[in-house]
């Protein structure tokens, strides 16, 4: 926030002269608050300099903005507009198209805020109709969450949405479809790690089952709870005489659906590791009841009557399915 007072202070230099001007930059400043306003700067940088800051934000802003407008054309051309386009990403405001939101919202629950500058570069621009928005969008959000699913590097991310706020700026569709394609090497990368044991990927399971649980229950489904939890449904640790051992005598067969999409379910309650390794009627009456487990994702599991390595087959191909139609991997 420093920073970015100095810059207003040093470089755009409107206060004194032009009080107006103050007083939309702090607008601007009130609007977001503190934080998510030196925030923006950040990420106007990224649209401009493209490229991985490198220097101090004063610095680079200046070389990389600055440099290109400044003064008056900086608050109404820069600062204004690109507030309101990171206000439309980060709020889902009112005139945010309703198809919209859902992908937004998928894309707010990523480790990384670097798919933030190209969504505001679509924004920005006011030449894309409402349904190129809406496909750009389900785009941006499929490449980015097979970047998170890969676990990409900052590079790769960077250089990767860079690409697609350049082709945003220039406007043109086929570009765009280009930079927002993901690889087919990727996409069968992508499916390779979705079948494999996905609970062990640092910082995925959750957003990754989150994002599952919105594609079974619909676009219509909308919940919020303030305590998310995933859950096995076959323990972890299963004692040597309960009945997930008569159902996995096989200790390499168990280890490989443990951490397996099939097994993993969504609790809106606290973990209980005593609960945890209930037997599989009991965890479902006491554990997984609809008052802890209002989700589509976790639902499925009261139907069934044993949780074997059949059952798991067949929930393990329905959920890639899903995912892999959602995301347009085969």
């Amino acid at each position: 926030v420093i920073q970015t007072h100095r810059l207003y202070e040093r470089k755009v230099g409107l206060a004194n002269r032009l009080p107006i001007y103050a007083e939309r930059w702090e607008s601007v400043e009130e609007a977001l608050g503190r934080d998510r306003f030196s925030d923006l700067f950040s990420h106007i940088r990224m649209v401009y300099a493209k490229e991985k800051s490198r220097r101090n934000l004063q610095d680079e802003f200046r070389d990389h903005v600055l440099a290109d407008v400044d003064g008056e054309a900086f608050i109404d051309d820069v600062l204004l507009p690109y507030s309101e386009a990171y206000e439309k990403v980060v709020r889902l405001d009112d005139d945010v198209p309703t198809k919209v939101k859902p992908y937004l919202k998928h894309l707010s629950r990523l480790d990384n805020v670097d798919w933030i500058p190209p969504a505001m570069a679509l924004f920005f621009n006011l030449r894309f109709e409402v349904e190129q928005r809406i496909e750009y969008v389900r785009r941006l959000e499929r490449l980015a969450y097979g970047l998170f699913i890969l676990r990409a590097n900052v590079n790769k991310r960077i250089a990767r949405f860079s690409a697609v706020i350049n082709a945003f700026q220039v406007g043109n569709h086929h570009e765009i479809l280009g930079a927002l394609e993901l690889k087919k090497d990727e996409r069968t990368s992508i499916i390779s790690v979705l079948d494999g044991p996905i609970y062990s990927l640092a910082r995925v399971p959750k957003p990754l089952l989150l994002r599952l649980d919105g594609l079974l229950a619909g676009a219509e489904a909308t919940y919020d709870h303030p305590i998310v939890t995933i859950e096995h449904v076959l323990p972890q640790t299963p004692r040597a005489d309960s009945q997930w051992i008569e159902w996995f005598p096989n200790d390499l067969e168990r280890e490989q659906w443990t951490h397996r999409l099939a097994n993993l379910v969504l609790l809106s309650r606290r973990k209980n590791t005593r609960a945890s390794n209930f037997e599989f009627e009991r965890k479902k009456r006491e554990y997984f009841q609809r008052k802890f487990s209002p989700f589509a994702l976790t639902m499925p599991v009261l139907q069934e009557e044993e949780w074997t390595p059949s059952v798991l087959e067949i929930r393990q191909e329905e959920l890639l399915a899903k995912l892999s139609n959602e995301w347009c991997l085969n």
